[in-house]
């Protein structure tokens, strides 16, 4: 009996090791090897520029652009800030500072309005007269100097560079 147990067992083993292997129990129509470049398939790029040296869609903005917030645009004259900026960045007309009109052929793709942290409205706030700004001493000494002009307007500027520039 045991005998018997031992050669099924092995007839069982030899059975499946035949039918599992390749071509043998089925035929070798069954199975083919692959060829060597089937297996190692190369990618397909996935960049659609590979073989091209130019740019098939280019943009049109500006990465750093100052509206009259910032105070270097603002105390030169600049008047329109940010949300003028990004009217005149999406073709619509706008006045310009001397009161052009003004207006672009073709939309921006992007506009990126980058003002200055420091000093941020400044100008605005000289330039209107804000009661706020003018009841501080600086803010009246600033104002005054702007209302003045010349050589008093350019030498409180270039303290406001100074300061902001020592942080």
């Amino acid at each position: 009996m045991k005998k018997s147990k031992l050669m099924k067992s092995i007839v069982a083993v030899i059975a499946i090791a035949v039918l599992a292997a390749p071509g043998v129990a089925l035929g070798s129509e069954w199975y083919t090897a692959p060829e060597k470049d089937e297996l190692i398939k190369q990618p397909k790029p996935y960049s659609p520029y590979v073989d091209q040296n130019f740019p098939q869609k280019v943009f049109f903005g500006d990465t750093h652009h100052h509206s009259s917030f910032s105070v270097d645009s603002g105390m030169i004259g600049n008047k329109l800030g940010p949300e003028q900026s990004f009217r005149f960045a999406r073709g619509e007309e706008v006045r310009t500072s001397t009161g052009q009109r003004a207006q672009l052929n073709r939309p921006m793709d992007f506009l990126v309005v980058s003002d200055h942290a420091e000093y941020l409205g400044i100008s605005d706030l000289i330039s209107t007269a804000n009661p706020d700004f003018l009841a501080t001493d600086v803010g009246r000494e600033w104002y005054g100097a702007m209302q003045e002009g010349g050589d008093k307007a350019w030498q409180t500027v270039l303290e406001m560079v100074q300061d902001f520039q020592k942080g």
